[in-house]
């Protein structure tokens, strides 16, 4: 069976195409430094440092124009931050003498050695995360202890702890972006950026709404609002076109996550979500059923042997025990998140 992974490694191939396309200002691959530091370090008169800045300027304004154009391909792409790069470069050259520009360039490029050698090894582990056997949301936390290690090594090559949470800010960002181009859905740098936030502000309300312990009519109806709204935001940040290409790929993402998790055919794809309705249509007669409590509950259980004794046909030996494996962790996870919230509100 062709590797379900594979996908998600040729988006990192693209990230790492995409490194230098849409930056924020504070890191233009150079090692950070304000004015005090770039005279200390280089020797620059104030004259120096002035036009030093006007040219920063200069870069980060084509910089913010290219992160705005959703219409560009990657090659189109790398090719402009290269000549906006390079056009900063000459300026520089231009402001400082020779011996102070070959210093600052040889640091520039050591710095740029040492970000890549850390975002490599970052991508690499990963890959590895992401092609090992583990349950889905197991590889989610080893995923987070990579970030926290990323950006670690990052804040002592920066100096910085907040440089490097942009910095992975930013690979978020271009990964995200790396996706959606894959999907055919073209954004800009600033428009994934905004999307990402977004989204991030709809599953925070939810996850509020869900731990209000409201009823679960009004718990439904209260998400079909935060839903609606945020689909009103992503359409007015994309535009009704692009809005149109986003919907219609979030529509296929379960479709992909099983084909990239499971290693799904697409005929498997459609059975199984043939029997994942069949059981919720079963599931809800019951439920809307005259049958006593008891027996709905017997009844529920056995809608699900049935459930999975469907998958264990419609699936490999493999697939099915990743499948059960997942399970068997969200439901642990979900077991541990609710003890603690019960604790936590005892305590108040």
């Amino acid at each position: 069976m062709k590797n379900p992974f594979l996908r998600r490694n040729d988006l990192y191939g693209i990230i790492l195409a995409l490194a230098m396309l849409a930056v924020s200002p504070s890191v233009q691959g150079a090692p950070p430094g304000n004015a005090s530091e770039l005279a200390g370090k280089y020797g620059l008169t104030q004259q120096q440092l002035l036009l030093y800045g006007n040219h920063e300027k200069e870069r980060d304004k084509a910089m913010k124009v290219l992160n705005n154009n959703p219409n560009l391909s990657s090659k189109e792409r790398k090719k402009h931050v290269k000549v906006i790069l390079h056009d900063f470069e000459q300026k520089v050259s231009s402001v400082m003498s020779k011996d102070q520009y070959e210093k600052w360039l040889a640091d520039r490029r050591a710095f740029q050695q040492q970000e890549t050698m850390i975002k490599k090894e970052f991508e690499a582990k990963m890959t590895q995360i992401n092609r090992s056997d583990l349950p889905y949301r197991q590889q989610r936390e080893q995923v987070a202890a990579a970030e926290a290690e990323y950006v670690r090594q990052m804040a002592i090559l920066c100096g910085s702890q907040k440089d490097a949470e942009r910095r992975l800010e930013k690979w978020h960002t271009l990964h995200k972006m790396a996706k959606e181009n894959k999907r055919n859905v073209k954004m800009s740098f600033d428009q994934t950026r905004q999307l990402q936030s977004l989204t991030d502000e709809k599953n925070r309300k939810i996850a509020e709404l869900n731990a209000r312990q409201l009823p679960k009519k009004l718990r439904e109806s209260e998400s079909d609002r935060i839903k609606t709204e945020h689909n009103a935001s992503v359409r007015k940040l994309l535009g009704d076109r692009q809005y149109a290409e986003w919907e219609k790929s979030r529509n296929m993402a379960i479709d992909r996550e099983l084909k990239r998790r499971y290693g799904m055919t697409p005929a498997q794809i459609v059975k199984y979500k043939e029997l994942q309705n069949v059981r919720a249509v079963e599931k809800y007669k019951v439920s809307h059923s005259k049958l006593p409590k008891t027996e709905q509950k017997a009844k529920r259980s056995e809608i699900d042997v049935k459930h999975e004794t469907r998958l264990k046909e419609l699936l490999s030996a493999d697939q099915y025990r990743k499948m059960a494996k997942d399970k068997v962790y969200k439901e642990e996870k979900k077991a541990f998140k609710e003890s603690k919230s019960t604790q936590i509100t005892q305590n108040k």
